[in-house]
C-alpha cells in the first residue's frame, strides 16, 4: 500500500493525489464466486459509475482529463490474461446455452409424449365405443329379425359427431357461392352418361329426319 502524507495546512490528503472513489452500488447478495459472467458484469457497472463521478470531480476542479485523439493507452492487463477472461466468458455463455437448449428439448419431449398418450387414449375409446355399437346392433338385429337398421348408417352417425360445426359466416358464404365439392374428374364420363344419347345432336337430328320422312312418305302414298 502507498502511504500518502497530509500536506502542511491541510486536514486530509487531497483527492487528486489518490483519486479513490468508493462504489455507490452494492453487489447483489445472490452472486457467488462461481458466477463468473454475472460477477464481471457487476464489477464493470460499478467501475463505470465510479469513472463518471471521477470525471465530474475533475471537471469541477478544472483539471484536464480528456484524452487526446492521438493518445494510445496501454492496457494494465496482458493480452494473455485478457484472452483467458474472454475464453472463460465464452465458455460460461456456451454452458448456459446448452442448459437452456436441454431444458427446452425436455419440455418439448414431455409435451409430445402427453399429446401422443392423449391421442392413443382417444383412439382406444373410439374403438371401444365402436365395438360396443356393433355389439348392440347385433343384439337388436337378433331381437327384431334383422330390422335394426343398416350398420353403416350407425357408424356414419357416430363419425359425424366428431365433425366441427360451421360458423355463420361460412354458412352464408356456402349459401351464396356454394361449398365447393369434388373438383377432380368432375367432368369425366360415367357408364350412364356414355350410354345416354338423349342430349346428343346426332340423336336429335336423326330423330327429326325420320319423323319428317315418315310423314311425307305416308302423305304421298295416301294421295
Amino acid at each position: 500500500e502507498i502511504d500518502y502524507k497530509v500536506p502542511e495546512g491541510a486536514k486530509r490528503v487531497p483527492w487528486v493525489d489518490t483519486m479513490v472513489i468508493d462504489a455507490t452500488q452494492e453487489l447483489p447478495k445472490k452472486l457467488k464466486a462461481k458466477d463468473g459472467v454475472k460477477l464481471e458484469t457487476a464489477f464493470m457497472n460499478a467501475a463505470a459509475e465510479a469513472t463518471k463521478e471521477a470525471y465530474r470531480r475533475l471537471r469541477v476542479m478544472k483539471i484536464p482529463c480528456t484524452r487526446p485523439n492521438d493518445f494510445y493507452a496501454e492496457m494494465m492487463k496482458t493480452d494473455k490474461q485478457m484472452f483467458k477472461v474472454k475464453q472463460l466468458a465464452a465458455e460460461e455463455t456456451r454452458r448456459i446455452k446448452i442448459v437452456e437448449e436441454r431444458r427446452k428439448a425436455q419440455a418439448a419431449k414431455k409435451y409430445q409424449k402427453n399429446a401422443r398418450t392423449t391421442k392413443l387414449k382417444a383412439k382406444a375409446d373410439e374403438k371401444r365405443q365402436t365395438l360396443e355399437d356393433i355389439k348392440k346392433w347385433k343384439d337388436e338385429s337378433k331381437k327384431k329379425n334383422g330390422d335394426a337398421g343398416d350398420l353403416e348408417d350407425i357408424l356414419d352417425k357416430k363419425g359425424s359427431k366428431g365433425k366441427a360445426s360451421k360458423s355463420k359466416k361460412r354458412e352464408a358464404a356456402d349459401k351464396k357461392f356454394g361449398f365447393g365439392g369434388k373438383k377432380r374428374f368432375s367432368k369425366s364420363n360415367t357408364a350412364e352418361s356414355t350410354n345416354d344419347m338423349s342430349d346428343s345432336p346426332w340423336a336429335k337430328k336423326s330423330k327429326g329426319k325420320g319423323k319428317g320422312k315418315g310423314k311425307g312418305k305416308g302423305k304421298g302414298k295416301g294421295k
